[in-house]
């Protein structure tokens, strides 16, 4: 089962190496890390690349939803995370980065989990930029074309 998800196991070593997150813990006070930090500093990703404020986020932001929405929720729990840790997490409450307009456009262009019809069919305006983003959604403004019957 392992290694029908090595690609994605990859892919997250590849952005904790890219974001250096092994900066952003000590070792001194979780030495149970140190095989954990190793193995990020090991991947090139990391490989001339210093501590970067706020990566956590940015990290968990590229990670996914899931990842986002455990951030979320690490950072309603002061007891278990250090301050300037849930400062990042903080921001992933409101601050997220909107994710590809084109997968807005197929889920809703999708036939069976989706409206079934084209954008240009089902909307006079349909804008790209989305209007705000959260960790599973984002708001795209969009103008109704009249005599459509979709819904």
């Amino acid at each position: 089962m392992l290694l029908s998800h090595r690609a994605r196991l990859l892919e997250l070593w590849r952005i904790a190496a890219m974001y250096r997150l092994d900066t952003h813990f000590s070792i001194e006070e979780a030495p149970q890390l140190q095989p954990l930090a190793r193995l990020i500093r090991m991947h090139p990703a990391a490989w001339g690349k210093k501590h970067q404020p706020n990566a956590i986020k940015y990290a968990l932001e590229d990670m996914g939803t899931l990842f986002l929405k455990l951030g979320q929720l690490l950072s309603t729990r002061r007891d278990l995370v250090p301050p300037e840790i849930i400062a990042q997490l903080i921001q992933l409450q409101d601050k997220v980065k909107p994710f590809d307009a084109d997968i807005a456009v197929a889920q809703i262009q999708h036939p069976k989990h989706g409206l079934g019809q084209s954008i240009e069919t089902l909307f006079a305006r349909f804008d790209i930029k989305p209007l705000a983003a959260a960790s599973i959604a984002q708001v795209h403004t969009a103008a109704y074309m009249m005599g459509v019957k979709s819904w």
